[in-house]
């Protein structure tokens, strides 16, 4: 999975620590869904350093996960004072989305199998 990963930087150091941290929390947000290696086409991740109006700097963190089938974007983004805890926030918001899109699949298997079922015994 490491290859369909892009890591952009823009005023931020991106070191092997932070980048293996996000691979991680992203593997195992997809794992638990149920989503193999195949089914992901690029995993983009944004990383930015901002110096507010207060003089502290914030990262910005966004996520893009392209899926394969049904050519469906996944789409998250935090700000936090650490890229840990920019990728902590995310964490939670890509686990409800993969479910919401997971869920929406079943959905609509279901769907088609009450459909063709109804065509079959209207016959």
């Amino acid at each position: 999975m490491e290859k369909k990963i892009q890591f952009y930087g823009k005023n931020f150091d991106l070191t092997e620590k932070v980048k293996d941290y996000i691979v991680d929390k992203v593997g195992k947000v997809l794992k638990q869904a149920g989503y193999m290696a195949d089914d992901i086409r690029l995993i983009h991740v944004d990383l930015s350093r901002k110096i507010s109006r207060s003089e502290k700097q914030m990262v910005r963190l966004e996520i893009n996960i392209d899926f394969l089938k049904h050519q469906q974007v996944i789409r998250a983004e935090a700000k936090a004072f650490d890229a840990q805890s920019a990728m902590d926030e995310i964490e939670e918001k890509l686990e409800n989305q993969v479910r919401k899109y997971k869920n929406q699949r079943k959905d609509v298997k279901i769907k088609k199998a009450r459909k063709f079922k109804k065509s079959i015994s209207e016959e």
